[in-house]
């Protein structure tokens, strides 16, 4: 459960600034009640969001 607390404030910053969409959220959400750690994919998803935001902030 303290996992799933964790990730879920990081992971509200993310939704909060628009960063990531609900189906990316639908697979974190899943990763972390399913899974032990995220997948590769999912990773890597995550991490392209992310540079997208980071991207647009700069521009």
């Amino acid at each position: 459960m303290q996992h799933f607390v964790r990730e879920m404030e990081n992971i509200a910053v993310w939704v909060a600034d628009n960063v990531i969409d609900k189906d990316l959220l639908h697979k974190i959400i899943s990763s972390i009640l399913y899974e032990d750690e995220y997948s590769i994919a999912l990773k890597l998803e995550i991490y392209e969001a992310v540079q997208r935001a980071e991207d647009n902030k700069q521009q």
